[in-house]
C-alpha cells in the first residue's frame, strides 16, 4: 500500500512539473553541431560557419582547373621583368651608358613594389576568404568589396607617400646603389619618375590580387598585356628622342592605365564602390572601419621582412660572385638572371594557396589553423600544378644552359655555366613546393615563425658567402646556399601550415608538452 502510494505521488508531482523542454533545432545550431563534429583541425573552436561550409559546398578544385588559374596568373609576376627587358632593349640600343645607369634604376624602382608587397597579399587572402565558399551571397560580396576597396585606398596612400620621398631623395638614392657619380646622374630621373608612378603600380598590384582572391586571373593577365603593349609602343616613341627619361614616362604611363583598367573591371564585377551600408553611418562606422578593415593588412606587415631577407639572399649573392674573377661573375649574371626569370614562374604557387586554401583556414588573432583533412585533397592539386612549373622551369633553363652561346660567345662563362646546371635544376625542383607552403603560411597567418625562419637564413647565408671567400670555394658554392635555402624551405614549410602530417617524434614531444 505504502509503494502504490509513493508510485501515485512521483507520478503527479513529474505531471505537475514537467523536465524542461529543449529549444528546438534551427539551422543554424545543427550546421554548428556538425561543424565540430567534423572539424579535425589542430585548435578549437572551429572557424566561422561561412568559412567552414564552404568546403562541404564546394569540391576541391581539378588540375585542369588550377592550370587554368596559373597560367593567365603567370603574365602578372612576369610583368616587372618583362617592363624593364622591354626598357633595356630600347635603352641598350640608344647608348650603352644609359643601359649601364638602367641597372640600379630598375632595382631602386622594382624594389619599392617588392617591399611593399605585403598589400597585395593581404588583399588576395582577405578577399579569398570572403569569398571562400564560391557562392554570390550578399554578405561575402560586402565583405570583399570591403577588403578590395580598403587595399586599393592603402595602396594610393602608401604610394603616395613613398613614391613622394622617393622623389625627394632620388639623387641620393641612387648614389648609395652607384659608385660613379655621371651613372646616378642619368639613373635620378628615371627613378624620379617611375616613383611618380608608384601609387598606380601598387594599385594595380592590388587590383590584381583582389582579381586573384575572386580567382579571376584572365583580367589580370589582360590588363598586363595591355601594359606591355602600351610601354613598347611609348619606349618605340620616346627613347629615340629623349632617352632614358622617356622610358621612364612609357612604363608610368602604362601602369597608371594599366591600374585604370582593373578598376574599371573591379566596378564591372560589384566589388569596388559597393554600398555596404548607408552613407549616414559612415561616419560613425569610421573607428570600427579602421579596426575591422585596415588592421588586417597591417597585420601582414611583418611579411616586408622576409621580403628584406630574399632582397638579402640575392645582392650578397652577387656581392660575392662579384668578388671572384670575371669569368665567374660574368656567369653567374647569366645563371642568376636564367634563374631569377624562373623563380618568378614558380611564385604563382602562392597566389594558388592564397586563393584556395584559406576556406579551410580556421579565424581569430595570430596563427589560425589549417582543416588538414578537409584541405588535403585541394593541396594535393595546388600542389601538382606547382611541380608542373618546376618542370617547365628546369627544362627551360636546360636548354638555355646548352645552348650557351644564346647568352654570351665566351667559351670560358658558358662552361663556369654548364658547372652550376645541376644546383640551377635542384632550385627549381624544390622551388615550387617551398613557395606554395610559404602561401599557405601566410594564409594561417604564421608570420611570426617566418620572420623568424628567415632571419636565421639571412645570417646562415651571410656566414656562407663570407666562408666562400675565404676558401676561394667559386661558383657553384654560392649556387648550393640557393640549393640550401630552398630545400630547407621544401622540408619545413609544408609541415608547419599542416599541409602534410608532422614526424611522428614532433607529435610526442607535443604531446608530452600538454600532458
Amino acid at each position: 500500500m505504502k509503494a502504490t502510494l509513493l508510485l501515485a505521488l512521483q507520478g503527479i508531482t513529474a505531471f505537475q512539473t514537467p523536465p524542461p523542454r529543449r529549444p528546438p533545432l534551427t539551422l543554424n545550431a545543427v550546421d554548428a553541431f556538425r561543424q565540430r563534429r567534423a572539424w579535425s583541425g589542430p585548435a578549437y573552436p572551429p572557424p566561422r560557419p561561412v568559412f567552414e561550409r564552404g568546403p562541404t559546398r564546394q569540391p576541391p578544385p581539378t588540375f585542369k582547373e588550377c592550370i587554368a588559374f596559373t597560367a593567365p596568373a603567370l603574365a602578372i609576376y612576369v610583368a616587372g621583368p618583362l617592363m624593364s627587358l622591354i626598357d633595356a632593349g630600347f635603352v641598350g640600343r640608344r647608348s650603352s651608358f644609359e643601359l649601364a645607369a638602367l641597372g640600379p634604376a630598375g632595382t631602386i624602382s622594382d624594389s619599392m613594389t617588392t617591399l611593399l608587397v605585403f598589400l597585395s597579399v593581404a588583399t588576395t587572402d582577405l578577399v579569398a576568404r570572403a569569398r571562400c565558399g564560391g557562392d554570390d551571397d550578399e554578405c561575402d560580396l560586402d565583405a570583399a568589396s570591403r577588403a578590395a576597396t580598403t587595399g586599393l585606398l592603402l595602396a594610393g596612400l602608401v604610394g603616395v607617400l613613398v613614391g613622394g620621398s622617393l622623389v625627394i631623395g632620388a639623387m641620393p638614392v641612387c648614389l648609395s646603389y652607384s659608385k660613379s657619380a655621371d651613372l646616378a646622374k642619368a639613373a635620378a630621373p628615371y627613378v624620379a619618375v617611375r616613383a611618380l608612378a608608384l601609387p598606380a603600380a601598387l594599385i594595380a598590384s592590388v587590383a590584381q590580387a583582389a582579381c586573384l582572391g575572386l580567382r579571376d586571373a584572365t583580367t589580370p593577365g589582360l590588363s598586363v598585356a595591355i601594359a606591355a603593349v602600351l610601354n613598347l609602343m611609348g619606349d618605340f616613341v620616346l627613347v629615340p628622342r629623349q632617352g632614358l627619361l622617356g622610358a621612364a614616362i612609357a612604363t608610368a604611363a602604362s601602369q597608371y592605365a594599366a591600374a585604370l583598367l582593373l578598376i574599371l573591371s573591379l566596378k564591372r564585377k560589384g566589388v569596388v564602390g559597393r554600398a555596404c551600408f548607408a552613407i549616414k553611418d559612415r561616419l560613425k562606422r569610421i573607428p570600427t572601419s579602421i579596426k575591422r578593415d585596415i588592421r588586417p593588412f597591417f597585420a601582414l606587415g611583418p611579411f616586408v621582412f622576409c621580403s628584406m631577407m630574399k632582397l638579402l639572399l640575392h645582392n650578397s649573392s652577387a656581392m660575392t660572385a662579384a668578388a671572384l674573377d670575371a669569368t665567374q661573375t660574368a656567369a653567374h649574371t647569366v645563371v642568376f638572371s636564367v634563374a631569377m626569370f624562373c623563380f618568378v614562374v614558380g611564385d604563382v604557387g602562392t597566389s594558388l594557396a592564397l586563393a584556395y586554401l584559406p576556406r579551410f583556414v580556421g579565424d581569430g588573432e595570430g596563427r589560425r589553423p589549417l582543416d588538414t583533412k578537409a584541405a588535403q585533397p585541394t593541396v594535393r592539386q595546388v600542389l601538382r600544378a606547382g611541380w608542373c612549373l618546376s618542370a617547365v622551369c628546369v627544362l627551360a633553363s636546360t636548354l638555355v644552359v646548352l645552348r650557351g652561346s644564346l647568352l654570351t660567345s665566351d667559351r670560358a662563362v658558358q662552361r663556369a655555366i654548364a658547372r652550376c646546371l645541376p644546383l640551377t635544376v635542384l632550385n627549381f625542383c624544390f622551388h615550387a613546393t617551398a613557395v606554395t607552403s610559404e602561401g599557405a603560411l601566410l594564409a594561417t597567418r604564421d608570420l611570426r615563425f617566418l620572420c623568424s625562419w628567415y632571419a636565421g637564413l639571412g645570417v646562415a647565408v651571410l656566414a656562407a658567402h663570407r666562408f666562400i671567400l675565404a676558401r676561394g670555394l667559386g661558383l657553384p658554392a654560392i649556387w648550393l646556399t640557393y640549393f640550401g635555402v630552398q630545400f630547407s624551405r621544401a622540408v619545413v614549410f609544408p609541415v608547419r601550415a599542416g599541409m602534410v602530417a608532422r614526424p611522428a617524434w614532433t607529435r610526442r614531444r607535443s604531446a608530452l608538452a600538454f600532458a
